[in-house]
């Protein structure tokens, strides 16, 4: 009498059907999950960078500004490319402009360039209207209270979906708060 050796070809198609349903299942969830994983990613990458910021100026009792780059070395002054890249520098004249010939000349910090290849970033204040630009200064606050507003960070995909959208809120006292805006009350706004 000879024993089973292996599976049968029913037992191995049924194994295959199994898996392939599975995997329809996963996908797009793990899908999902990406999405939302960059869009907590880009936003905590933007709180780091403002959390720098502050904290620098509250070192060195001046004023320091976080500007939008597209090249790492200058501010744009236009746009909202925030995504692109962001500089942290001493701004001496505080108008929020990375100037490196200035007497006295800025000091660059940090430059991060790009700041994210997956998401759009934006920043708006509370009246609606887009900045290029965020100044601290030697005690921690917002050089304006008219500058406090928020980051949106979408996270690339299919048009009309939001999945993984984070903001990060910034309030005149200078604090960065990241926050997620789905959630049913959410205090997020």
């Amino acid at each position: 009498m000879r024993g089973n050796s292996g599976y049968t070809l029913m037992e191995l198609l049924v194994a295959v059907a199994v898996a392939a349903i599975l995997a329809m299942v996963a996908i797009p969830k793990f899908n999902y999950s990406m999405r939302n994983n960059r869009g907590v990613s880009d936003a905590n990458s933007i709180v780091s960078i403002l959390t720098l910021a502050r904290s620098e100026a509250i070192k060195r009792d001046v004023t320091v500004s976080v500007c939008a780059t597209t090249d790492g070395t200058s501010c744009i002054t236009t746009g909202t490319a925030w995504e692109n890249g962001m500089l942290v520098f001493v701004d001496y004249n505080g108008n929020g402009v990375y100037e490196s010939g200035g007497t006295p000349a800025d000091v660059l910090i940090r430059a991060d360039v790009p700041l994210s290849r997956s998401s759009s970033v934006g920043y708006t204040n509370a009246s609606g209207t887009a900045l290029t630009s965020l100044s601290f200064r030697g005690l921690g606050q917002l050089l304006t209270s008219t500058a406090a507003g928020k980051f949106t960070v979408l996270p690339t995909q299919k048009a009309g979906k939001t999945v993984g959208r984070r903001y990060v809120e910034v309030l005149p006292i200078g604090r960065a708060i990241a926050c997620d805006p789905t959630p049913v009350g959410s205090k997020c706004t």
